[in-house]
């Protein structure tokens, strides 16, 4: 008796538990809640742009709060007085120099750049040891209440930068020498962000481009990953000042992205504008009176136009398939408890 008590409960809830209610109530939990707040541009990005004299007038054309205008060597600090909207950065190769220049810089600059690189301007010695020397140049901006921006080579970036991400507000991906390798670029680009993100939530990120390469297809670029991204860092030069300028203008209207086209085309006429539109609802098709006849005849779609196609139908209401769903549950479980109770009358004889 005990044994059938318990295969009855276990019957009951899983007829219970397979219903239909219950898997669509699964799926409904996992869609976003908010379509709307995975929506981002390109244009969303903001810019930090290596200002030379000539592109000074672009940049503030174009700037916002939350741009940078970006000088490599303090030789042209006075760029930046030009610059009345955005961030001011100032770059360092050696901490250094930049312990020798930032105590004289507040109020010029809001952020410290730290190219940490193995170049013949930086120090071999900081290139051998990136989170100490990271955590030196946190301490120097935390002294000033300044930004901390890092713009790491390559080899650098893959092998310490997750440990030098907690240390910094933004951090910089050179890709400019394979920028026109989009395949490449995405491959270094999107793993190392989701190491630097998970090291560092509140770190800035962006990606290094240089400005003589083909405006729309690096505008391209970094569409294709624009979720990623917080911001573009722009080198720019003497020799490509157009560029420059038709990359700024090209991040800041990107063509808009294509809409998807519908599955389906309702077959409906366009009707003249010059007339009065009358609509007619017929249970099958859409009936037109022929000239001169009393009957409506059945209207052919033109040659060559796709057959008559259903309407679009309405989206179903989730209470009402919930509801189906529990009453369709209960049958289950009522027959299954019914053939039970029957067959335990059958064996108690």
């Amino acid at each position: 008796m005990r044994r059938l008590q318990l295969l009855l409960v276990f019957v009951i809830l899983a007829v219970v538990g397979a219903t239909p209610g219950t898997a669509a109530h699964a799926q409904t939990d996992e869609q976003p809640s908010s379509p709307a707040a995975s929506e981002k541009s390109t244009a969303d990005l903001w810019l930090d742009v290596s200002l030379i004299p000539p592109v000074v007038d672009d940049f503030n054309d174009h700037a916002r709060p939350e741009d940078i205008a970006r000088v490599e060597t303090p030789r042209l600090l006075s760029l930046l007085s030009e610059v009345p909207v955005g961030r001011r950065l100032l770059i360092f190769k050696t901490i250094e120099d930049a312990e020798l220049f930032v105590p004289r810089l507040t109020g010029e600059i809001d952020i410290i750049g730290y190219n940490l690189e193995h170049g013949p301007a930086n120090s071999p010695e900081e290139a051998a040891d990136p989170v100490g020397s990271v955590q030196r140049m946190r301490k120097l901006a935390d002294e000033y209440g300044m930004e901390l921006a890092i713009g790491p080579d390559h080899e650098l970036a893959l092998n310490a930068g997750a440990a030098m991400a907690p240390y910094v507000d933004i951090f910089v991906l050179q890709v400019q020498r394979v920028q026109t390798d989009p395949f490449t670029v995405r491959s270094f680009v999107l793993p190392m962000v989701k190491q630097l993100r998970q090291a560092n939530p509140d770190l800035q990120i962006s990606v290094q481009l240089r400005t003589d390469g083909d405006p729309e297809q690096l505008t391209a670029l970094i569409d294709s990953m624009k979720y990623e991204l917080d911001g573009v860092s722009i080198l720019t030069s003497l020799e490509t000042v157009a560029g420059a300028e038709a990359l700024i203008h090209e991040l800041r209207n990107p063509p808009p992205t294509p809409t998807p086209m519908p599955t389906t085309v309702p077959n409906t006429p366009v009707p003249n504008p010059a007339e009065p539109v009358v609509t007619t609802i017929a249970p099958a098709s859409v009936a037109q009176a022929e000239p001169g006849s009393g009957e409506p005849s059945q209207q052919r779609p033109p040659q060559g136009a796709p057959g008559p196609v259903g309407g679009p139908s309405a989206p179903a209401n989730p209470l009402l398939l919930a509801g189906g769903a529990f009453m369709a549950g209960v049958f289950f479980a009522g027959f299954a408890i019914t053939g039970l109770y029957y067959l335990y009358r059958y064996l108690r004889g």
